[in-house]
This record gives C-alpha cells, structure tokens and sequence, in this order.
C-alpha cells in the first residue's frame, strides 16, 4: 500500500513539473520585445505570440479598453508593463514601470 501511495505521488509530482507556467517565460521579456509593438497594427494575437500569456488582464467598459499585466526583468529590476488594446483587439500602447509588488514604499 506504501509503495501505491509513493508511485501516485511520484506522478502527480511529476506531471506538475511537466506543466508550463501560467505566465509564460516573463524571464524572457526585455524592453525591446515592448518597442517592437506597433500603436493601431499590432493584434492581440500577435502580442499573445510574442510576449506571451499575460499575468492579467483587465476590461475597462467605459473606455472601451483592455489591458494586459506583464512582468519582466530589467537588469536587476523587476518590472511591470501594462499593455493597452481598444475594442477591436488593435495594440495602442504601453506603458512600464518598476513594479510596484517589489518596490513600494508603503508599509516600511
């Protein structure tokens, strides 16, 4: 019975290691792979090809906007982008700072 236990744990072990991230490789990023995005010809799939899943996403009705949240690594900083598309699903622009998570001021 100890052995069954150990062989099933053993796999569901290893099919999480097997798993992509949820993210995608945000390791991977750069500044440049932002730049490269052109304002009113870029698609949401073509982002989705090159920067990958984003962290998240939001929807702002009003403004007839979606963002999507991104992370990556600047030299030794963590950063956060934030990728906006209009309603149609047409990049519009970026904006990025560092992020916020790691480099708040409030609560020290």
């Amino acid at each position: 019975m100890n052995r069954f236990i150990f062989v099933v744990l053993t796999a569901l072990a290893l099919a999480g290691c097997a798993t992509p991230a949820p993210t995608g490789s945000w390791w991977t990023l750069r500044e440049s792979n932002f730049r490269d995005l052109r304002p009113g010809v870029t698609t949401k799939d073509e982002v989705l090809k090159n920067l990958g899943t984003p962290f998240s996403t939001m929807i702002f009705a009003r403004r007839q906007e979606e963002v999507w949240d991104y992370r990556y690594v600047d030299l030794a900083k963590i950063m956060h982008a934030a990728v906006h598309f209009d309603a149609r699903g047409v990049f519009q622009y970026y904006w990025a700072e560092p992020d916020p998570a790691f480099y708040s001021s409030f609560g020290s």
